[in-house]
């Protein structure tokens, strides 16, 4: 069978494997980088390492766009959801008006 990506044929058990290998690493990732994402895990309770598998996304609160734009409004211009360091090449300006860095 041809395939676009490896991963498109992978069995289920190893799509949720890597699905939570990658959630794992982007989570780290923000935690490290993003003053948002560190703050939210804190005041939630949530250590990376209380973080087992797919099911714990569920531990985290979901921001409406309505509560995007205001953190964005508050701690311009990405509500500290983005790496300071990061270099950015553009900013994409989505409907409400939402802010969304293009990395170089």
């Amino acid at each position: 069978m041809a395939a676009f990506d490896e991963r498109e044929i992978l069995s289920p058990a190893l799509r949720r494997e890597e699905n939570f290998r990658r959630f794992k690493a982007m989570l780290a990732a923000g935690y490290a980088k993003a003053e948002r994402v560190r703050r939210m895990c804190q005041e939630k309770g949530i250590s990376l390492d209380d973080i087992n598998s797919l099911d714990d996304l569920s531990r985290f609160p979901v921001i409406s766009r309505e509560q995007l734009i205001a953190l964005e409004m508050e701690e311009p211009p990405y509500g500290g959801f983005a790496d300071s360091a990061a270099p950015v090449d553009r900013i994409f300006i989505s409907p409400g008006p939402v802010y969304e860095p293009h990395l170089a």
